[in-house]
């Protein structure tokens, strides 16, 4: 039930409709309070920044991003880490805190640059692309995919020995997403 109110709520932040995104988001969280869910709280807290966020409210944006990392970090939750640092630092862009904005940028792409093998062999990599989709994969007529050219790759790895991590950087030119449209990150071996 914590889900389906929390995915009705990202509906309705899509659709601009704060005022239910806010209410469906509040009730996810409560469930997920009552059952003690840490991962989905901090989600849930997420999401209520990016409501805030979106409505111009950063004081309050700000509050609920940093409780979300906080959970995260105590549930050492990387990836979640990495989205909190990202929106924390989109807050102080939009306020015009530069400084702010990028060491919470660095901190970000710190944690999302770093892939570690944990299998038992070597890992080739073969390309890693950055795809902007549009459409739905069920509906092939209206489903369509874009391959996003990067302009820089720094210390892109051909192979990831077995039990190492590798750090490496890709940049991409700006852009944007439209209303239907998401990202796919494609790593191939």
């Amino acid at each position: 039930l914590a889900d389906s109110y929390g995915n009705i709520g990202l509906v309705d932040r899509r659709m601009r409709d704060y005022i239910h995104a806010l209410e469906y988001h509040e009730k996810s969280l409560a469930l997920k309070t009552q059952i003690n869910d840490s991962i989905g709280i901090s989600y849930s807290l997420g999401n209520l920044g990016l409501i805030f966020m979106e409505q111009g409210k950063y004081d309050v944006a700000l509050e609920y991003f940093y409780k979300s990392l906080r959970l995260k970090e105590r549930l050492l939750d990387k990836y979640g880490m990495a989205n909190s640092f990202g929106n924390i630092g989109i807050v102080y862009l939009k306020i015009g805190s530069m400084d702010h904005a990028l060491e919470n940028f660095e901190r970000s792409l710190s944690i999302f640059e770093t892939i570690e093998n944990q299998s038992g062999i070597d890992y080739e990599l073969e390309s890693l692309s950055l795809l902007k989709v549009l459409g739905n994969s069920s509906r092939k007529s209206s489903y369509q995919q874009r391959r996003l050219r990067p302009v820089l790759s720094h210390q892109l790895p051909g192979i990831v020995p077995q039990g190492t991590t590798m750090r490496f950087v890709v940049v991409y030119p700006k852009f944007t997403l439209g209303k239907n449209e998401s990202l796919s990150l494609v790593l191939t071996e």
